[in-house]
């Protein structure tokens, strides 16, 4: 595979030529540098095949952020024809968005002509994890060999 896949956050594993991003998961103080890279994330979106997309959530108020910044990074020129898996962590916690809940909110029920997921996670405990990067792997494999791009499933399914 040539491309590389994007996660959204401060974290770079050089080697896979990923970023990973965890929106609300960051102090404060990492928020306010998170802020002042934001503008430079697109630089690294050239041959990206997929993005990975941490959402809390357990934490309702940010929900509708998350989703501004989900929408800025795949309408991004660079991004169209990457597919997307949306981790919907803490799905352990009381009062927690469910997957259906996250998909409404995200709008992913109007994303059309690329493959995406929505995998519930605890990621703390594993949970879901694999199933998700399988997931992904998998949909990498199909859009590398050439196979026509589609909406995924939603829900964690």
């Amino acid at each position: 595979m040539r491309g590389r896949v994007f996660f959204h956050s401060l974290v770079l594993a050089a080697r896979a030529r990923a970023w990973v991003a965890f929106p609300h998961l960051l102090s404060s103080c990492f928020l306010i540098l998170q802020e002042k890279l934001r503008p430079l994330w697109r630089h690294y979106f050239t041959n990206t095949d997929g993005l990975i997309y941490v959402v809390d959530c357990a934490d309702r108020e940010r929900v509708a952020r998350a989703a501004a910044e989900f929408r800025t990074i795949i309408n991004d020129p660079l991004m169209r024809g990457a597919g997307v898996l949306i981790f919907a962590n803490k799905q352990d916690l009381p009062g927690a968005l469910s997957t259906a809940e996250l998909c409404a909110a995200f709008g992913m029920g109007d994303l059309r002509g690329r493959k995406w997921h929505v995998q519930g996670a605890v990621a703390t405990k594993g949970e879901g994890l694999y199933e998700g990067l399988d997931w992904l792997a998998a949909a990498l494999k199909s859009m590398s060999a050439g196979r026509l791009v589609t909406e995924g499933g939603g829900g964690g399914q």
